[in-house]
This record gives C-alpha cells, sequence and structure tokens, in this order.
C-alpha cells in the first residue's frame, strides 16, 4: 500500500540513501522529498529544495497554464 511504501521512502531518507521517484502528483512529491527537479524533453527545467516548493507549484501551474493556452491558440488557427 502507499503507507508501505511511504514508510520505506522515508526510513531510507533517515539513512541517508537517495532515492528518484518520479510522480506527476505533486503534493506527493512536496510532502516526500527534499529537493524536487522538474525535467522537460530529459532536461531539468525548474529544481527546488524545500524552501522552495511553494514557487515550484506556482512556476508548474504557470507552465501548464501557458502551454494550454498555446495549444488551443494553435486548434484555433
Amino acid at each position: 500500500t502507499c503507507r508501505v511504501i511511504r514508510s520505506i521512502l522515508l526510513r531510507l531518507r533517515e539513512k541517508g540513501k537517495t532515492i528518484v521517484i518520479t510522480s506527476h502528483i505533486i503534493e506527493t512529491l512536496t510532502n516526500l522529498c527534499d529537493f524536487i527537479h522538474f525535467l522537460e524533453k530529459g532536461v531539468i527545467k525548474i529544481s527546488h529544495g524545500k524552501a522552495g516548493f511553494n514557487a515550484f507549484e506556482r512556476e508548474i501551474f504557470e507552465s501548464i497554464e501557458n502551454r494550454n493556452v498555446q495549444m488551443i491558440d494553435d486548434l484555433m488557427k
């Protein structure tokens, strides 16, 4: 279950292990991770530690919103 996986990941973090997690669920990442990196086409576009997670969420949502507006504009042409 999710609780078991979360518990394992937290214990590994306490031991200083580096863990790479991929997810589209930002809340999961901000509650579990020390750093978040946003990749686009294989390149790190945004990177934040815990202190910057709120800024990270804003940047991601702005990026998604801008991309959606552009896709709609392209479809309307």
